[in-house]
């Protein structure tokens, strides 16, 4: 099939998926489609069954209060996986020292959809406005 043989020739040590290329992240804030969005930079590296994704967006509309949960992965995650907190994000408004949230984000199981999660156990409950969001993290299909 064109696969890799890793550390044999069993069928389950062969790396047949491998895959590059850019996806549109969605969000919503308090369950309503967020508009006012540009996404600048959204990849995603598919090794067998594990996913790198990562994007750069910046939001100008109307500065959000409810929480944020980002929608629309290149792949489904597996049914298996509960949330799965694997990357880092930041909140910033792209130059200066302050302003800045950073967290933990990660994709939720057997969904297309992953959430921002602040310390204190808190989810990202704001976007202000002209503000970046820059995340990436990892998950299973």
């Amino acid at each position: 099939n064109g696969g890799v043989f890793l550390g044999g020739s069993a069928a389950a040590n062969e790396l047949d998926d491998y895959e590059e290329g850019t996806w549109t992240p969605t969000f919503e804030s308090g369950g309503s489609a967020m508009s006012n969005i540009t996404v600048s930079k959204a990849t995603y590296t598919k090794i067998g069954r594990q996913v790198l994704i990562s994007a750069t967006c910046r939001y100008t509309g109307s500065s959000s209060t409810s929480q944020i949960v980002g929608y629309n992965l290149p792949f489904t995650s597996a049914s298996t996986a509960v949330l799965g907190v694997s990357g880092t994000f930041t909140h910033d408004p792209g130059s200066g020292n302050t302003g800045y949230i950073m967290g933990s984000v990660g994709a939720n199981g057997g969904n297309t959809n992953y959430y921002f999660v602040i310390p204190g156990g808190r989810y990202l409950s704001n976007w202000t406005q002209n503000y970046y969001l820059n995340f990436a993290f990892w998950y299973t299909t």
